[in-house]
């Protein structure tokens, strides 16, 4: 590992354990590239690229010819897994302001692993439906939703206009409905996703994955997966 790399990686790594530990209070500008790069007998070439992979990683911000400063906290969001409402109802609940807004609608190819989680055979048509969820004015998390037009026979014409799936299905008469026991993983976004949520391309991202299930007749409505910004949102996961 050449050596200026390394020394980037220690300040980084420095830099990012005292944010984490509350060294510096969200909002604080940090010390200029000057005076880090003399701190660390570095150059202000190694300082910019530390900067640079902060901010790809949520850590900092930047205003041109002002600074670098440590991200602020926008919301502190408390996520339901087995919870039968919706998850603009859950935010209504924390008095957190909420948009949504439907990304696409549209027929997926065959994937192995999500049509056998589906129950489908490989020529079965499964949509899927993404929503954008804003909070507070900020995109915080895209929900993911698969359904077989089998069960689902207008679901190509219906998907485009949908923003609540739970109010769509209570609509067809699916009214107690739950979720399944959630899978937590963490992640980082894809190019369309770091579009869409408007963070960097290294921002942890929080994966959650589920069903939606009918309680009275057992049937599985949906495969769900939902990714969450952690830069900008913290989560208090209640089971």
């Amino acid at each position: 590992m050449p050596k200026d790399y390394q020394k980037e990686l220690a300040i980084r790594e420095d830099l990012a354990y005292q944010i984490q530990h509350h060294r510096f209070a969200e909002g604080e500008k940090l010390p200029s590239e000057y005076e880090l790069a003399e701190k660390y007998d570095v150059t202000r070439i190694t300082v910019r690229n530390v900067y640079l992979t902060l901010q790809e990683m949520g850590f900092i911000y930047s205003k041109q010819g002002v600074g670098h400063f440590v991200q602020k906290k926008i919301g502190n969001i408390e996520l339901l897994l087995k919870s039968g409402s919706s998850f603009s109802e859950k935010m209504r609940r924390q008095n957190i302001p909420c948009e949504t807004v439907n990304l696409f609608c549209r027929r997926i190819s065959y994937s192995k692993a999500l049509f056998e989680r589906l129950e489908a055979s490989e020529n079965e048509e499964v949509f899927c439906i993404a929503r954008l969820r804003i909070l507070y004015h900020f995109p915080a998390a895209i929900h993911f939703s698969y359904l077989l037009k089998s069960r689902f026979p207008t679901i190509d014409r219906d998907g485009p206009s949908i923003t609540s799936i739970f109010d769509y299905y209570r609509r067809l008469g699916h009214r107690n409905l739950l979720a399944s026991p959630a899978t937590l993983s963490a992640g980082f976004p894809s190019r369309q996703e770091k579009k869409w949520l408007q963070c960097g391309a290294l921002v942890p991202l929080l994966v959650l994955e589920h069903d939606c299930v009918d309680a009275d007749s057992g049937e599985t409505l949906e495969k769900t997966r939902s990714i969450y910004r952690s830069d900008i949102f913290q989560h208090r996961v209640k089971f």
